[in-house]
């Protein structure tokens, strides 16, 4: 059987997450993308502390309020069905004496339905963190993902360049970074080139470490 064509990214919108309409064509999307719950379940728990109103809702390793900084978008078809979506959470940045410098936006999880693959849809998503309302207060962006895609076709450049590291040094090569306010991230003390890798941790929120 032949399969379908994917919509032309002309009939596709990219707009904000709606918890109330979104949530279960979300998890349905996320669980099917990666054939497990798990990244469907990071998502939801993330985005739970991003609408909760509990004064008490911070990371205690971080000191990060997750509820002031993060953005959730979806894709949708032309008959408003949901075929892709993508979360941008907070990344703390620290020092080597655990000072937290600067507070990014994380890219995933990103997903996008099989039958919308090939037409530019994931390229979007990755780039809605532009219509977010607090992008103006993002330094940079990070993702752990393929190199042939985010550096090599997005542009993002490999973060330990910058000192930057998430983990291990195993994971450096897969690990980058898109800078989008180069003096916010000089003043924190991040210049390309100009610090060893591990200078700088990349911190996630936690429920990412389920994953």
């Amino acid at each position: 059987m032949r399969r379908a064509a994917a919509p032309s990214s002309a009939s596709v919108t990219i707009r904000a997450y709606n918890p109330e309409t979104d949530a279960l064509a979300i998890h349905a999307l996320l669980t099917d993308a990666f054939d497990t719950p798990a990244e469907a379940d990071l998502m939801a728990a993330v985005l739970a502390d991003a609408v909760s109103d509990d004064d008490d809702n911070n990371d205690q390793r971080t000191g990060t309020n997750y509820s002031l900084q993060c953005y959730a978008a979806v894709a949708t078809s032309a008959t408003d069905t949901v075929i892709g979506t993508v979360l941008f959470s907070p990344v703390t940045i620290t020092a080597a004496d655990g000072s937290v410098v600067a507070v990014a936006w994380g890219l995933g999880p990103i997903a996008v339905a099989e039958s919308a693959r090939g037409c530019g849809v994931g390229q979007r998503l990755a780039f809605a963190w532009k219509d977010a309302p607090d992008a103006a207060g993002v330094p940079a962006i990070v993702v752990l993902g393929a190199r042939a895609y985010y550096h090599d076709k997005l542009g993002y450049d490999t973060a330990p360049d910058w000192g930057l590291r998430f983990s291990s040094v195993e994971l450096d090569e897969h690990f980058f970074i898109l800078p989008l306010d180069a003096d916010a991230l000089a003043a924190a003390g991040l210049v390309r080139g100009a610090s060893p890798a591990g200078s700088f941790a990349a911190s996630y929120h936690p429920a990412f470490d389920a994953v």
